[in-house]
């Protein structure tokens, strides 16, 4: 097995200015700072937010993310935090 570039990773960024991963294909991202659902759920309705992004998800388009990570290389699962 080869390094880094064969993971899929689950990746949190605690930070928006720090823990980026530059160059890796994203599957799927969803933000989750307050800025990204307050406005439109209010600052206590955060689950509201992540049923409705999740309802909203493309699925075929995920599906033909992982799809083409998975057939460019060999890969292993390893969660990650960071």
């Amino acid at each position: 097995m080869g390094g880094e570039a064969d993971l899929f990773l689950v990746h949190w960024v605690t930070d928006h200015e720090i823990g980026q991963l530059a160059g890796v294909p994203i599957l799927l991202a969803m933000g989750n700072w307050e800025h990204a659902y307050v406005v439109d759920y209010g600052p206590a309705e955060k689950e509201k937010y992540i049923d409705a992004f999740l309802q909203n998800v493309n699925r075929r388009i995920v599906e033909e993310r992982y799809d083409a990570v998975r057939v460019s290389s060999r890969v292993r699962f390893r969660r990650r935090r960071t």
